[in-house]
């Protein structure tokens, strides 16, 4: 709810600790709560803490906590409040000059400390509600509410009683009293001092703090040219101004890409090729390879090339016909070198036809053998 259009009754909150969070430690346990200045130690929050626990009277606890968390006096505290509820019954401890606000039946109430108080103890009666700090929002709805724990906070409201459950003309009277002290709980003196101060001078509309904006140099560049740092043969960085570079004179490849123009009709699909033929071995290629089946060298103590000799011997035998039989021949005595040693190699002879009086059999014997389809060597018929 705004300031401008006031607290209503209905907009009051009901029962509980609500908070807004912020910079400060509010502890709250049990019936009591203790308020705390930003950077206190770990160990002065925590016997905040403990001493809540045990429920001692509002009188006791000052002594209680000063001893749990090891101060000497409440001189070392910059700030403390604390505040002990038993039904509409509240006392409530202030030690510096950050009041708190208590709302009664007769109106509300600030308590703070003094140049010649420093610490003030105070016990009131039929206290409704309780505040601290800068306020949160007067909705329920989605804020936060804590019946236990230690939280940080920038101020709280702690509501004693329901403003439901009070009469039409109390709850009117709560309402006021609260726009009155408005959403900051503060020293009056401190707060005319406050609204008395001149306000500073408003920003003049045209003048801004941010820096202005710089154009970047590629703004300034033609389409399709390079940057001077990055043209080449830049052999190092120049501080000297960099000439203007010549507009580029190939096609753009980007001109259109963005362009609202209409896309180009699109070509009409290829036709799909045609299977590949075999294609027929060459004649020439198969000569090659047969010259080279009869020039290739064949394991060794395989004929694969007779002599010429030996062929055209074979083929007159053939061609002749048979004749009478002749007397035998004696044979011819190996010979032998009379200088070759044991281990020289016998002489080779050419092949001769044998005569014809020992029968076709007996010449196609001698003749070498030749080559089948299969590739096995066979003697000649």
């Amino acid at each position: 709810m705004s300031e401008e259009k006031g607290i209503t009754p209905e907009d009051l909150l009901g029962v509980g600790t609500w908070v807004r969070q912020g910079p400060a430690t509010l502890v709250v346990r049990e019936n009591g709560w203790v308020v705390l200045v930003p950077g206190m130690r770990k160990q002065v929050t925590e016997a905040a803490w403990e001493v809540l626990g045990r429920k001692p009277a509002p009188e006791e606890f000052l002594d209680a906590f000063l001893d749990a968390g090891e101060l000497e006096s409440i001189d070392k505290l910059k700030a403390l409040l604390f505040g002990f509820h038993d039904g509409t019954t509240g006392t409530f401890g202030v030690k510096g000059s950050t009041p708190i606000v208590v709302h009664t039946a007769e109106g509300a109430q600030l308590i703070a400390g003094t140049e010649e108080e420093p610490f003030v103890l105070k016990t009131l009666e039929g206290v409704r509600r309780t505040a601290f700090g800068d306020l949160p929002a007067e909705d329920a709805v989605g804020l936060p509410r804590v019946s236990a724990g230690i939280i940080p906070v920038r101020g709280f409201v702690h509501a004693t009683v329901d403003p439901a459950d009070l009469a039409e003309a109390e709850r009117t009277a709560l309402a006021e009293q609260v726009e009155e002290q408005g959403r900051s709980i503060e020293d009056p003196e401190a707060k005319k001092r406050r609204a008395a101060a001149p306000k500073p001078p408003p920003r003049p509309a045209g003048s801004s703090a941010s820096a202005p904006l710089i154009k970047p140099a590629t703004a300034d560049r033609p389409t399709g040219s390079m940057p001077p740092s990055l043209s080449r043969g830049s052999g190092g960085r120049s501080t000297a101004p960099a000439a203007a570079e010549p507009e580029s004179t190939g096609p753009n490849m980007f001109e259109g890409l963005f362009a609202s123009a209409p896309p180009a009709a699109e070509a009409p699909p290829a036709a799909p090729p045609a299977p590949p033929q075999p294609a027929a071995p060459a004649p020439a290629t198969e000569q090659a390879q047969a010259s080279a089946r009869r020039t290739a060298p064949g394991p060794a103590g395989s004929p694969r090339d007779p002599p010429r000799a030996a062929t055209k011997a074979c083929r007159a035998h053939r061609a002749s016909p048979p004749g009478p039989p002749d007397t035998p021949t004696p044979a011819r005595p190996a010979t032998r070198s009379a200088t070759a040693g044991p281990t020289a190699s016998p002489r080779r002879h050419r092949l001769r036809p044998l005569p014809s009086r020992h029968g076709p059999r007996r010449a196609a014997r001698a003749c070498p053998p030749r080559r089948t389809d299969r590739g096995r060597w066979s003697a000649a018929a």
